[in-house]
């Protein structure tokens, strides 16, 4: 395919496309061509060319969420690829069942953290991975190079099939849970806040389900508050944690792919700081794998040489 050349057309940002729904790039039609583009994408990295095609979409509780499903889908299943439709469902859990179900392509409709009138797309291609940044321009040099024709072999009578797997989702909902091993930690109190999104029945029910006393806000899916009053604001993760005398509290945003940690006293705990207790802990119990510790280029300079000082290779 030909590369594109000069030009300053970009769809992908730091993760995914973002904006505002009925506004360019989120237009209807710019969404439906988006998704052919995909499609033809997909075609040209299959190995088997004959083989049937299969997306996920999953999304997160906002409001313009179900109308850019159904242009997506329109656009797969037009082009012969068959939808899975996962409904409301973390980003995490997205990626976990475009893996487990050998899907060739996933796609989480959200804006992440951003405002309610916002929304997006984040694509995982197979395994589960996100999408790289190469594929990420090679999508843009369709889309606008206008590249979308169907492939030769396809007819326009195999128009792909629409299904539901809402209830497939339990199969990550116990993944989850067994992530624990033998770990027991009944009896525990802890306060979520799914800021109005993704998480709001998941992450009380599992926490419920092994054992541990929850108090849970913002937990119903009201896609009109999402990330309201803000990810980034834990004032009353806090409060509640300490209202309510419990061990911890956990804030997730709108597609529940961030969590931030208040402790027992109110303090908040970030990223890095999770990250470093997680460490720490399997390092005594002879658990971390070759000692070390992947961690993202966004990590602060600290953990490292916190970690580094007690021998965790960060």
């Amino acid at each position: 395919m030909q590369s594109r050349q000069n030009k300053k057309e970009k769809l992908f940002g730091t993760d995914g496309i973002r904006g505002v729904p009925g506004k360019y790039p989120l237009t209807n039609g710019m969404v439906f061509k988006i998704g052919a583009s995909l499609c033809r994408y997909l075609y040209y990295n299959s190995s088997e060319k004959s083989r049937k095609l299969k997306v996920i979409i999953g999304k997160d509780t906002r409001l313009s969420g179900d109308r850019i499903e159904t242009v997506l889908t329109d656009a797969f299943t037009s082009s012969g690829i068959d939808v899975c439709l996962a409904g409301i469902i973390p980003c995490p859990g997205l990626s976990f069942l475009v893996d487990k179900f050998k899907a060739d392509l996933g796609v989480m409709i959200s804006a992440s953290h951003n405002k309610p009138q916002d929304n997006g797309m984040k694509f995982f291609i197979s395994g589960g991975r996100k999408i790289p940044s190469h594929d990420e321009e090679w999508i843009e040099d369709i889309v606008f190079n206008n590249l979308i024709q169907r492939p030769d072999n396809l007819s326009l009578s195999k128009k792909g099939k629409t299904e539901n797997i809402n209830n497939e989702c339990r199969c990550y909902r116990e993944f989850l849970k067994s992530t624990l091993n033998e770990t027991d930690i009944r009896g525990i109190k802890v306060c979520l806040d799914s800021n109005w999104g993704a998480t709001s029945f998941l992450a009380k029910d599992i926490f419920k389900s092994i054992g541990v006393q929850v108090c849970s806000i913002n937990n119903s899916y009201h896609g009109e508050n999402i990330n309201n009053p803000g990810f980034m604001n834990y004032s009353q993760l806090r409060d509640k944690v300490l209202e309510t005398s419990s061990d911890a509290g956990f804030a997730f945003d709108g597609d529940g792919d961030r969590v931030v940690a208040v402790d027992e006293k109110g303090r908040v705990l970030d990223g890095d700081d999770i990250l470093a207790i997680m460490a720490k802990y399997l390092l005594d119990k002879n658990k971390l794998v070759k000692n070390s510790l992947a961690a993202t280029e966004m990590s602060n300079l600290g953990l490292k040489t916190s970690l580094e000082s007690i021998g965790i290779k960060v």
